[in-house]
C-alpha cells in the first residue's frame, strides 16, 4: 500500500483559503477526470484510476483545520514494488496541484503509448515462443 499525506491549501502551493465544500468539489473533479470513482462520503473519496493496463485502486480521506485541507492519498497495486500504486498517488497530487490550470493535459494512462504497445508486443512474442516450445517438446499437436 501506498500511503502519501500532504496539505492542500487550493491550488498547489498557493496559499488561498479553501472550505471544505470547495476542496471535496475539486477533489471529486479531479478525480473523475483522472479515473472513475465509486464511492463518495463526507470524509473520502474513493474508485480507480488505470496505470497503463492496470486499474489502481484509491482512496482520498481529507481532515479540515482551520484554513488547510489535509489530504491522505492511499493507492495500491498487485505488482511486486508497488510501482503503479505509487505512481497514481504521484498522478493524483498532480492533477490536485493542477487543477484550474487550462494549459495542463490530464494524462489518464499514466504511460506513454509507445511503452504500452511495447508490452503488447513483448507479450506476444513470448506466447508465440511458449507455443512453439510446446509443440517441438510434442505438447501441443
Amino acid at each position: 500500500m501506498n500511503l502519501m499525506t500532504f496539505y492542500f491549501n487550493t491550488h498547489g502551493d498557493l496559499e488561498t483559503k479553501l472550505n471544505i465544500a470547495d476542496a471535496k468539489l475539486i477533489i471529486a473533479d479531479c478525480m473523475r477526470k483522472l479515473g472513475e470513482v465509486s464511492e463518495e462520503k463526507d470524509d473520502y473519496i474513493q474508485g480507480y484510476v488505470r496505470y497503463g493496463f492496470v486499474k489502481v485502486p484509491f482512496r482520498i480521506s481529507w481532515i479540515s483545520t482551520q484554513d488547510t485541507i489535509c489530504l491522505t492519498v492511499q493507492s495500491e497495486s498487485n505488482d511486486i514494488w508497488n510501482h503503479a500504486g505509487k505512481k497514481v498517488t504521484v498522478r493524483i497530487k498532480e492533477v490536485l496541484r493542477n487543477h484550474g490550470n487550462s494549459g495542463y493535459q490530464i494524462d489518464r494512462l499514466g504511460l506513454p503509448k509507445l511503452a504500452l504497445a511495447g508490452q503488447v508486443f513483448l507479450f506476444a512474442i513470448f506466447i508465440l515462443l511458449a507455443l512453439f516450445g510446446l509443440k517441438k517438446l510434442g505438447l501441443l499437436p
